[in-house]
């Protein structure tokens, strides 16, 4: 899990390119913040607050694809953890 509970993001008007989420439940420039991730069914229920007291619910099927949203709307790219970690930047007792 790449993202927890206080990361906070906003939907940025791009001219260009939109929204960069489709999802209308997010609205432009509302400032969001994940409120809280828990297990539902087999799933991942995230909840955002908005800044404008808005709430969105969103269900993932595991919290790397929750980390995936995330990412996206924030523009950002996510380490790869599948890679095992540099031996040589590994600090051992």
């Amino acid at each position: 899990m790449h993202y927890i509970v206080g990361t906070r993001f906003s939907i940025i008007v791009n001219a260009k390119a939109g929204f960069f989420s489709r999802d209308k439940r997010f609205k432009p420039g509302v400032n969001y913040m994940l409120i809280n991730i828990k297990p539902e069914n087999n799933k991942y229920k995230y909840i955002f607050v908005g800044s404008d007291r808005s709430t969105v619910e969103q269900e993932f099927a595991s919290c790397r694809e929750g980390d995936k949203f995330i990412a996206n709307l924030r523009n950002e790219v996510l380490p790869n953890y599948d890679v095992p970690a540099d031996p040589i930047n590994t600090i051992e007792d």
